[in-house]
Parts: structure tokens; C-alpha cells; sequence
């Protein structure tokens, strides 16, 4: 009996490569915002300015809570050395304390997480840029001490930058940079933190744990393994499929 020859399959000319090519395109965009954020950690002259990006995100976690909580937020302030202080009145007790010892070194992560979950689904990386030159802004006008504000001003004019010079490849690049800079920055942060953090510090850790009467040690290692999660869930998403996340 003869064979019945199949249907014959008709591709275009440049179908397959112009997905590889995408694809391609896509998997150095990610891989080089993975470098960029790894030498602006890692690399200490580097690291003494970029610090600053993190502990914008860290303060502003603090301060968001404290607004949302129904707390009078007074003043937000970035020091000159990395640290920062976000001063309000407590009046949420001690589980409103609680939550805004926990956000601060959740921030960084968590803030993380949402840029590149909110790519994945689509949302403009222009939309996002302006969610965070909103929050910028936010944070300016609390800014309690003069290198604070210094400081915000240089994080807008770098979002403003990004936003209406950058395109939409580029614009959509630096949120993943800046995505993979604020979880390799929460983990640096939180090493820093084991090292440092005890009584009468005024850390985060130990203010839970005074809080709470669980040991400071334990919070600390509940930072690092949020954090953890935050790395490994972002690389997740972002090295499987990185052609998802780019216009």
C-alpha cells in the first residue's frame, strides 16, 4: 500500500530566527541588569552612593506603613553614611509597631517582587517608573535633614531621566536593574544586619524582638529568608522566560 504524503508545512522566511532573535534579546537585557546591580553592590566605591537608592526603599516602607496604620508620619531622613530614620507618632500599639519594625528590610525585596511581577503582567515600565518617582516624591516632601533631601532630588532627576529620555526597551531594562539592585542590596543589608544588631542598637530586629520578646536572632533570620525567597522567586520568573518582560 502507498504511503499518502502529508500536508506540506509552509514557514515564513525569518519566523523561527526573529523569535530566537527576540529571545536572545531579552536573556542579555536581563543578564546584563543582573550585572549592572551586582557591581553597583558589590563594588564598595560603587556601593557608597548607590546605598542611598536602598535606603530611599527601606525608609519608604516605614513610611507608608505608618500612614496606612492611621500614624502621624513626621519626617523621613537619609544619612550620609547608608542609615536612615523614619519618625512618627505610635499610635497603632504594640502589633502596629510590630508590622513597621518587620517592613523596613522587607521593603527593598518586596518592592522587588512587585516591579517584576507587575512587568509580567503586563503593566507598562513606564507605569512603574511613575509609581516610583510618586513614592519619591512622597518621601521628599517628609525629608526631615538637608542630605535627605539631596539625596531624593538626585533618585527623582534619575527617574525623570529614565521616564522622558529613555524608551520603552530602555525604560522596562532599568526597572529590572533596578529590581535585581534592590534584592542583591537586601541581602547585603541583611548580612550587615547580623552583625550589628542587638540591644539598645535601635535596629528593626531588635525592635521587634523587644516588642514581641522573641529572640533578635530569629527576626533576622525571618529578614533573610523573605529576602531569600524574594531572589529566588524573581530569578525565577526572570531567567525562565525573560522575553516576557520586555515591550
Amino acid at each position: 500500500m502507498r504511503a499518502r504524503p502529508g500536508p506540506v508545512r509552509w514557514r515564513r522566511s525569518g519566523e523561527g530566527e526573529g523569535r530566537h532573535g527576540v529571545g536572545s534579546l531579552a536573556s542579555t537585557a536581563v543578564l546584563g541588569s543582573l550585572g549592572v546591580a551586582a557591581l553597583a553592590v558589590f563594588v564598595p566605591v560603587l556601593w557608597q552612593w548607590t546605598q542611598y537608592f536602598s535606603t530611599f526603599v527601606h525608609e519608604a516602607g516605614h513610611a507608608l506603613v505608618a500612614l496606612l496604620s492611621g500614624q502621624v508620619l513626621h519626617a523621613v531622613e537619609i544619612f550620609a553614611n547608608g542609615g536612615g530614620c523614619t519618625t512618627y507618632s505610635a499610635g497603632g500599639g504594640p502589633f502596629g509597631e510590630l508590622v513597621n519594625s518587620l517592613v523596613g528590610y522587607a521593603a527593598p525585596p518586596a518592592t522587588a517582587l512587585g516591579l517584576i511581577a507587575a512587568l509580567r503582567h503586563g503593566v507598562p515600565a513606564r507605569t512603574v517608573v511613575l509609581v516610583l518617582i510618586f513614592i519619591a516624591v512622597l518621601v521628599l516632601v517628609v525629608s526631615g535633614n538637608a542630605f535627605g533631601v539631596a539625596v531624593m532630588i538626585a533618585i527623582l532627576l534619575a527617574l525623570a531621566v529614565v521616564l522622558h529620555v529613555a524608551g520603552p526597551l530602555a525604560q522596562a531594562t532599568a526597572a529590572i536593574t533596578a529590581a535585581w539592585f534592590l534584592l542583591l542590596a537586601g541581602l547585603r543589608n541583611i548580612a550587615v544586619l547580623y552583625r550589628v544588631a542587638g540591644p539598645g542598637t535601635g535596629d528593626d530586629a531588635s525592635a521587634a524582638a523587644e516588642v514581641t520578646g522573641i529572640p533578635t536572632v530569629v527576626w533576622v533570620s525571618a529578614f533573610a529568608a523573605f529576602a531569600v525567597y524574594a531572589v529566588y522567586q524573581s530569578g525565577r520568573w526572570l531567567l525562565i522566560d525573560p522575553s516576557g518582560f520586555l515591550p
